[in-house]
This record gives structure tokens, C-alpha cells and sequence, in this order.
């Protein structure tokens, strides 16, 4: 079963919704509108959802709004990388000039027609992004185990935990200090030392 969201700003929308996407095993749940867009991103994570449909327009019947989908949706690619998630409108012209991704737009009305497109997508979306997500895991954990780490593969650990902290499983988290390479330190340690034996070369040289 694949758990996905729904935001809307128009009450009764969701149980269309769903019954648009269960038949192909999507179960989908409303998430409540808030004027704060970070809010809405922070309940998509904590509820732990695979991915996430949005309408275009948000504000159509809550003037408090003062986003629409296709912000929420740039607000929450720069918060979770890859995250899947589509927009919905009756407005396509408009919302494919405002999406950062045209492929993320769907006409409703033919989403409900014909559903099994864009059901189709969604599911092929998340099985990516877990299949993502599950081989960044595998991979970080196999350069962690490892004593030393080459420049090419400490840079390559510090790329996977950045993905792996910024997608829903939040499973990177090397603490912040520790996310410079050995060799880059190795650097500095040398750029000290040359700096002390110059500075010792100049007070020979001034007696």
C-alpha cells in the first residue's frame, strides 16, 4: 500500500480523491491547511507520507492563504530532495508556467476520467525515491565501516549523508563538524606548519 497526501484548500475533495486512487493500492489522507507553508512541510514528514498531491490553487476559498500549490511544492523539493509530489489544477497553462518541473502537473479533471496515468506515476515515483534512498543507505553504511577513505570517497560520503538528511528517512546525520574530509584537515596541518617554519625563517633572518 502506497500513503500519500492530499492538500487542498476545498473541503469534500479528498474522499473524491481517494476513491480515485485506491483502486490501485494508494491510500491517500488530507493534510490541514495552515498559513505557515513550513507547517504543512512539517506534517508531511512527521506522518511519514511517500508522496504528496497538491492543488494548484490554494487560496481560491481561504483568503488566509497566501501560497499556492506550486509554492508549497518548490518549498517542499528544497526541503526533501526528490521528494514525489504533483500538482493538480484546472488551470494547466498557469500552473505548468509557475511549476519548477512541468511533469509534476496534472489536469484534474482527467486525472478523475482516467486515473490510471497518473496513479501509475505516482507509484513508479515512490518505488524510485525508496529504491534512492534504500541504495544511499547501503552505500553510506559500507564507506562508514571502512578505516580510510580516499578524497573521491569522503566527498562521496559527505554527498549521500547530505541526501540521505534531506529526504523523509533522515537517515544520514554525520554531526556538522565531522562533514570536511580528513585530507582537507591534513591540509590545514600542513598550511600551519609551513606557516611556523616561515615565521621562524623571518626571525632568524631579522637578528
Amino acid at each position: 500500500m502506497y500513503k500519500i497526501a492530499y492538500i487542498d484548500d476545498q473541503d469534500g475533495q479528498i474522499r473524491k480523491v481517494q476513491r480515485t486512487v485506491s483502486a490501485d493500492e494508494i491510500e491517500a489522507s488530507e493534510i490541514d491547511l495552515s498559513t505557515n507553508p513550513e507547517e504543512v512541510i512539517q506534517q508531511i514528514i512527521e506522518s511519514d507520507f511517500d508522496a504528496v498531491l497538491i492543488d494548484y490553487k490554494l487560496n481560491e476559498t481561504r483568503a488566509d492563504i497566501h501560497y499556492s500549490g506550486a509554492d508549497l511544492a518548490r518549498l517542499l523539493g528544497q526541503t526533501l530532495y526528490n521528494f514525489p509530489y504533483f500538482l493538480l489544477t484546472s488551470h494547466s497553462n498557469d500552473a505548468e508556467e509557475e511549476a519548477e518541473d512541468v511533469h509534476r502537473v496534472y489536469d484534474r479533471a482527467e486525472f478523475y476520467q482516467n486515473p490510471q496515468k497518473l496513479n501509475r506515476r505516482i507509484k513508479m515515483s515512490i518505488d524510485h525515491y525508496r529504491r534512492e534512498i534504500e541504495k544511499s543507505e547501503t552505500r553510506l553504511e559500507e564507506l562508514k565501516a571502512k578505516e580510510s577513505l580516499s578524497l573521491l570517497e569522503e566527498e562521496e560520503l559527505i554527498s549521500l549523508d547530505d541526501f540521505l538528511e534531506k529526504s523523509i528517512s533522515q537517515g544520514g546525520k554525520i554531526p556538522k563538524e565531522l562533514k570536511k574530509t580528513s585530507h582537507i584537515d591534513k591540509m590545514n596541518e600542513l598550511l600551519s606548519a609551513a606557516q611556523m617554519i616561515l615565521g621562524e625563517v623571518k626571525r632568524q633572518n631579522d637578528k
